[in-house]
């Protein structure tokens, strides 16, 4: 038995040492970790940080945007779509606009251009001036560019000009015949590789 006993000292000892230190991240580490992963784009572990937030607090619209937007960069549309709807349902004063432009560029790449003008109206009536803040490039004036995307791909041409006009108010065109249809459509992809 004297011989066991260190054994089991030591077996006490390391049970009582708690969680780990991965255990102990709070909800806003385990974003800010996110986050961090994602501007590095390691998007598998960025997900699994903003999953791990998730669990701690459901309600956390932050985690939902960081499943969403990791989610849009590995391609994994239907996921990432899912993760912004349930994001949007915990709306409040701090949902941000960065969750509702990122479901909208979601909804073009699923050709749902209505809803994806829907969320992106969302995006940029709770922040005109939109940016993008984790590494990559995207601010109010993609999100602009994607309206008038959305627009076209509708048949709405006059709207889709509109959108176009946000971005550069010096570009004009006749969208009432296919000349001018031909314009604006050369003209949304030159913003979109150009911006």
């Amino acid at each position: 038995m004297g011989k066991l006993f260190p054994f089991v000292l030591a077996g006490l000892v390391l049970f009582s040492c708690g969680p780990t230190a991965e255990e102990q991240l709070t909800y806003d580490q385990l974003v800010t970790e996110g986050w961090t992963l994602f501007q590095s784009a390691q998007y598998d572990s960025a997900l699994s940080k903003f999953i791990q937030a998730g669990a701690i607090d459901p309600t956390g619209y932050e985690a939902y945007s960081g499943i969403g937007w990791s989610n849009l960069r590995l391609d994994q549309l239907s996921s990432a779509a899912s993760s912004f709807q349930a994001g949007s349902t915990q709306f409040n004063a701090d949902v941000s606009a960065t969750l509702f432009a990122g479901w909208a560029f979601v909804l073009n790449a699923q050709k749902q251009y209505s809803n994806s003008n829907t969320r992106a109206d969302q995006a940029l009536g709770i922040d005109p001036n939109w940016i993008f803040e984790h590494g990559l490039s995207y601010d109010k004036d993609h999100v602009h560019v994607l309206k008038a995307e959305n627009y076209f791909a509708l048949g709405d041409y006059t709207s889709s000009l509109t959108a176009v006009k946000a971005v550069n108010p010096s570009f004009s065109a006749d969208v009432t015949n296919s000349t001018g249809q031909a314009q604006l459509a050369a003209e949304i992809e030159r913003l979109k590789t150009t911006l």
